[in-house]
């Protein structure tokens, strides 16, 4: 357009250096003063009337078009716009384009309206004026050719280029194109292009608005020109039909008055006329309320169907926005809501759910999110119960905000899709709150009637009521239980002594609660033993807790204990039982005899069956992540011991020699258990060792107890009437292995007391001493 507007400047430029020597003037003429006359008197005349030469020869040739868009009540939209064949300028030598013209162009839908009082002034300027190429249009020079020209191709160069709209643009806002051919005149003196109409409403200001122009032979008078402007050009482009209120106007053989020309369809056509009659259109939007917000769409609400003019338009629908013709027949119906929201029929913030259309139409139907009662009630002491009265309190907080504190009644509906939690369980004194009831099947009712599997403490609200059960009772005092024991305590020898901590309350016990046990152990005469130990206890279960103590000597076969609850410092429950005591006896074997022969009745016994030593228990430790169930275990090593000859090598001895033994009474792990603590066993306190020649009897005078050295830990034979710690075969034991058996017991863990039997590695009997000195016995 800038490069457009510098060509018409030169052209301009050339067009006054040919003209600038005929004198030219602008008009000015208003419809409220016009003159009276019959166009062939000179007495209004400035200058000469005349028709150029191109229409004195063709009267239906245009030097250009004026094209306006205009509604169906005749109103121009944003202007018209004045488009020149250049063709013609070229043809010619010409340039029609720099005629004078009114400076505000006019469609003739708009001179006819206002006429009577329109003022209009001319000059030789070109605003609003286009050469038809620079638009890429060649438009045709004979009027009758234009209506054929308007092809969608064309005007859609047209529309596009100088109104920025679509033919489409045109069709849906029911618009035309109003075409009116320009031509070129001489009035007064001066070369104007003109439409017919604005030549009709200069003439009207001029000679009246009756006159038909007259006919004179005079150049100075409008006569000179009137079987043109009045009679051919008029008739050059006319309206077959009625628009917007002008009339069609019908071929003249004769001069018409101005005012016929003005006000019936001369020196005009209509493009696209159809959208004019076409209905006014509104659109029918469908829209929605959700939860009080104004959405859309129904994208998020649910569908619907459309009707128009009782026609189904739109089959389940999540929105709808198209233009229905005025006075159409509307029906939202058969609104489907998601599953979680309720449909309450069309919000008053939007039209009716059905009527007419006579404006823009927004039916707005409402929705709501559907609520469910989240109901918070308890298993009090194994009883459904409906209201937490007495018992606790507890926050509620629905999508992460407190919504109710310190409340032990919770009944209300809740929006569908809320976050909920019940949480900062306060149980009042003497109660405990034990978590979550989700099985209601061991808490049957009478009284109430509960889905079995209620919610946990938090979730998200469903299409369904939520219920949650929080399970309290009444605190259960804790109980000590003494573990009987599996043997006798032996006298100056190290026990455990064990018991269980019982908690049947549903509060955990942990280290910050200072939950003790006592244990006591008592004679008739004193108590000998006392000691406090810290405890920890879950819920609904029990610990172990074990005690080692030294049992004295003398105490007479039995012992009393006690085993105490210590809660926030005071005595809550007592155990107590009796215990067994056995002394510390020395077994021995009488000075061994060097008989000639074995005892009547004498056979040699085979070694006996062996026997494990271990022991396994579980106790609850307090870590980190709260309370761990740990398994011990511990037991003898039952590695065979050896035999040592006091002379020999290989394991070989002759009948009435001596053999020591050093025995260690190591421990071993047990498998899949952890390694026992160290205070948690004692070490094999006692062994017994048993002998072959007295068939392996565990009988004063058959059998002797180790002693052991306090030196090297090792468990050795008690000295033997002042000939070592050593044990002498008897003589008259027949050749082959020989065996002893140890009993090793007293190691002491929570679980008793361990005890292991053992058979020594074999020692070779062969011969006796007495083949030691004596050759070919």
């Amino acid at each position: 357009m800038r490069r457009f507007k510098i060509f018409l400047g030169a052209v301009f430029a050339v067009a006054i250096t040919i003209i600038c020597a005929v004198p030219t003037f602008a008009l000015n003429f208003n419809g409220s003063s016009s003159a009276a006359g019959d166009g062939s008197s000179t007495t209004n005349s400035k200058g000469g009337y005349a028709i150029p030469d191109m229409l004195a020869n063709n009267s239906n040739r245009a030097v250009g078009y004026r094209f306006t868009v205009i509604d169906n009540k005749g109103n121009g939209i944003n202007g018209s716009k004045d488009v020149y064949r250049h063709a013609t300028q070229s043809k010619d030598r010409k340039n029609y384009l720099t005629y004078y013209k009114p400076n505000a162009k006019y469609p003739k839908t708009y001179i006819r309206g206002n006429y009577s009082w329109l003022s209009v002034s001319t000059s030789n300027g070109y605003s609003g004026c286009w050469w038809d190429k620079d638009l890429g249009l060649a438009l045709p020079e004979v009027t009758t050719q234009i209506e054929g020209w308007c092809n969608d191709s064309n005007v859609s160069k047209l529309l596009s280029k100088l109104w920025s709209i679509s033919i489409s643009t045109l069709e849906s806002s029911r618009w035309a194109v109003l075409i009116e051919p320009i031509f070129p005149v001489k009035i007064q003196g001066t070369y104007h292009s003109l439409t017919v109409t604005e030549i009709a409403f200069y003439g009207s200001t001029k000679f009246g608005i009756a006159s038909n122009g007259n006919i004179s032979s005079n150049s100075n008078s409008w006569g000179f020109i009137a079987n043109y402007t009045n009679r051919h050009l008029p008739n050059s482009l006319r309206l077959k039909a009625a628009y917007v209120g002008i009339p069609a106007a019908a071929n003249t053989n004769v001069r018409i008055t101005f005012e016929s020309i003005i006000k019936n369809g001369y020196g005009a056509a209509i493009l696209y006329g159809s959208n004019l009659s076409r209905p006014a259109q509104y659109y029918l939007d469908v829209n929605g309320i959700l939860n009080d917000d104004m959405v859309y769409d129904l994208k998020d609400c649910g569908t619907c169907d459309v009707y128009v003019n009782g026609k189904l338009v739109a089959n389940d629908v999540t929105d709808y926005y198209q233009k229905v013709d005025a006075g159409s027949s509307y029906k939202i119906t058969d609104v489907k809501p998601k599953s979680h929201l309720d449909y309450n029929g069309a919000s008053w913030r939007g039209d009716a759910i059905e009527g007419k259309v006579t404006k823009n139409i927004a039916v707005c139907p409402d929705f709501t999110t559907k609520r469910f009662y989240l109901d918070v009630n308890g298993v009090l002491d194994g009883e459904q119960e409906v209201t937490l009265d007495g018992w606790c309190t507890f926050d509620i907080y629905l999508d992460g905000r407190l919504y109710k504190e310190k409340v032990s009644d919770f009944y209300e509906k809740i929006k569908y899709g809320t976050a909920y939690t019940i949480t900062n369980i306060r149980p009042a004194e003497g109660k405990t709150f034990f978590g979550a009831v989700t099985d209601l099947a061991p808490y049957p009712s009478s009284k109430h009637s509960f889905p079995r599997y209620p919610s946990g403490l938090s979730g998200t609200m469903g299409l369904d009521n939520q219920y949650i059960f929080l399970g309290l009772e009444t605190d259960k005092p804790l109980e000590a239980v003494l573990i009987e024991s599996n043997a006798p305590y032996r006298e100056e020898t190290y026990v455990i002594t064990s018991g269980f901590i019982v908690n049947p309350s549903g509060r955990d016990y942990t280290p910050d609660k200072d939950l003790k046990a006592r244990l006591e152990i008592i004679t008739p005469s004193e108590i000998i033993y006392s000691e406090e130990k810290s405890v920890i206890v879950p819920k609904k279960d029990k610990n172990l807790c074990y005690f080692k103590w030294r049992v004295p000597k003398d105490i007479g076969g039995k012992v009393s204990a006690r085993l105490t609850v210590i809660s926030d410092g005071k005595d809550i429950f007592t155990d107590g039982k009796s215990y067994n005591t056995v002394p510390y006896t020395y077994l021995t074997t009488p000075d061994t005899s060097y008989e000639a022969a074995a005892p009547a009745g004498f056979s040699k016994a085979y070694p006996p069956g062996e026997t494990e030593g271990y022991a396994t228990w579980w106790e609850y430790v307090y870590t980190d992540t709260g309370f761990e169930k740990r398994t011990y275990g511990i037991g003898i090593d039952g590695s065979p011991d050896a035999l040592y000859p006091m002379r020999g090598a290989d394991n070989k001895i002759s009948s009435g020699r001596g053999f020591y033994m050093n025995i260690a009474a190591n421990f071993t792990a047990v498998s899949g258990r952890n390694i026992a603590l160290y205070n948690s066993y004692t070490d094999v306190q006692y062994i017994t060792a048993l002998f072959p020649e007295f068939g392996y009897a565990e009988v004063q005078n058959k059998c002797k107890t180790l002693i052991k050295n306090t030196l090297n830990g090792f468990f050795e034979f008690p000295d033997n009437f002042g000939y070592g710690r050593q044990h002498f075969i008897p003589l008259s034991y027949p050749d082959g292995n020989y065996v002893i058996q140890l009993i090793k017991t007293d190691m002491w863990t929570p679980a008793g007391a361990v005890t292991a039997k053992e058979n020594s590695k074999p020692l070779k009997i062969s011969g006796s001493v007495y083949d030691e000195y004596y050759i070919g016995r």
